[in-house]
Parts: C-alpha cells; structure tokens; sequence
C-alpha cells in the first residue's frame, strides 16, 4: 500500500528510498510468511534466513516511513506495520535459535 501511495502523490514522496523499501519489505514479508507457514519439510536453516531477511526489509522501511510519517498516513501506518513484523520475526527467531 505504501508503495502504490507514494507513487500517485501529487507530489512525489522520495520514490527511489521509500517505494522500493516498502516494495522490497512487502515482498520479503510475503516469502517469510510463505516459508514460515509450511507444515512439512521445513528447512530451520533456510526459515532463520528469511527471517533475518525480513527483520531487515523491515528496519529499512520502518526507518523510510518515519522520515514521511508526519506528511503522509499511510507512511505512519506502514511504518507500524514493519515495526510489528520485525518484532514477529525476532521472536520466531529466537524460538527457532532455542530449539
């Protein structure tokens, strides 16, 4: 949402930092869910990979979606957002690092 938002602004938000990073950490968060979900077969290795990736695509957005938060709702929402993953991610994480 937050990448489609910042591309139709009359005035365009920063697209080369914020629509990629969102675009980036909607799709990471995607691929983590995907990976996470899977019922058989799970790789911990390639799970603990994904997570980490999306910690990350996370933290970049988060860290873009403050910069406009203030101008831009969807931008404070997105940014929320990433900042609940993130803290998913970190506890999947741990989970999986204590098994």
């Amino acid at each position: 949402m937050c990448a489609d938002a910042s591309l139709v602004e009359p005035e365009p938000v920063n697209r080369a930092g914020l629509t990629n990073a969102a675009a980036n950490c909607g799709e990471v968060a995607a691929l983590a869910a995907r990976v996470v979900s899977r019922v058989t077969g799970r790789d911990d290795r390639l799970t603990t990979a994904v997570l980490r990736a999306c910690v990350e695509a996370c933290r970049v957005c988060h860290d873009e979606c403050r910069v406009h938060a203030l101008d831009h709702e969807y931008c404070r929402v997105c940014g929320e957002a990433c900042r609940r993953c993130a803290r998913e991610c970190r506890a999947l994480l741990a989970y999986l690092e204590a098994a």
